[in-house]
């Protein structure tokens, strides 16, 4: 919102209860919401949104189908809101640069039909994976022992693990942070940054996820950073042209727990670091 301009409203701007997301997702012309919001949109009460921009509209899939039997019933409203969003727009806009089957576009073109409207596909030249590249290690150990090596020699590295224990976490970092003596290594998950009570948290509490590492980067305070899946999706770490020297060296995951993150999450929580292309993963 804050860079689109100061026309536009971001869902917070009355608050963070339900009642506030509400009140804004109803009141303001122009306004950036989570997807995850969209089920609070009344049209009973204002008028239909022009134009519509869905973002990552792959994973706004996937989270609606992964949460329609939990108890996470937003996900459930904001799924079957989408037809009335469609329905009731000029123009709805839907964007992904990962569609991994045609079950998106699919749906889409479902609900348009439905409701007698125009559709088009459109797919860029450019591939997402394009300059990408990825090794498999044949091992947990294998992984580490690369990782550290790197490190030593002066490589700067993104890690993403699918270990949403914090013990399990704590051991990778603690392990690597041993093998490179004297490297500046962190590890974070959602409850150590949610940690009101945990001090060393505060500024990434206080500066989000993405600018915390780009100042840790820049003041040569960041060697290597390893998140659980809290990191997997909805964060872009990018540094301008003239930071290009601050860019992660390469990104590394390790994929043990399929019921918590399937290989293509995986490979989300590798993609944080947008402009890093050289992948090693080890997958169990």
């Amino acid at each position: 919102a804050k860079e689109l301009g100061e026309d536009w409203r971001h869902y917070h701007s009355f608050g963070e209860k339900p009642e506030d997301v509400e009140r804004a997702l109803n009141e303001c012309p122009r306004i950036v919401t989570c997807a995850a919001s969209l089920g609070k949109i009344n049209y009973n009460r204002r008028a239909p949104f022009p134009t519509i921009y869905l973002d990552e509209a792959t994973e706004y899939f996937k989270y609606a189908q992964k949460w329609l039997t939990k108890s996470q019933p937003y996900w459930v409203e904001s799924l079957k809101k989408l037809s009335e969003l469609v329905a009731s727009s000029d123009r709805f806009y839907a964007f992904t640069a990962d569609a991994p089957s045609g079950f998106v576009i699919a749906a889409l073109e479902k609900v348009s039909e439905e409701y007698g409207k125009a559709r088009f596909y459109y797919k860029t030249d450019e591939s997402y994976g394009k300059y990408q590249t990825y090794r498999i290690a044949k091992s947990e150990e294998d992984l580490i022992w690369e990782v550290a090596q790197r490190i030593n020699s002066g490589e700067a590295a993104w890690g993403f693990t699918d270990w949403s224990l914090k013990s399990k976490l704590a051991q990778l970092g603690e392990e690597l942070r041993a093998l490179c003596p004297g490297k500046k290594i962190e590890w974070w998950d959602s409850p150590s940054i949610n940690d009101p009570d945990n001090i060393y948290a505060q500024p990434i509490r206080e500066m989000g996820l993405v600018e915390y590492v780009k100042e840790k980067r820049r003041r040569g305070e960041l060697d290597a950073i390893i998140f659980s899946p809290v990191a997997r999706s909805q964060y872009s770490v990018l540094f301008e042209d003239h930071e290009e020297h601050l860019q992660f060296d390469f990104t590394f995951g390790l994929c043990t727990v399929p019921t918590i993150c399937d290989p293509w999450e995986a490979d989300q929580g590798l993609g944080r670091a947008r402009q890093t292309r050289e992948r090693l993963i080890h997958i169990a």
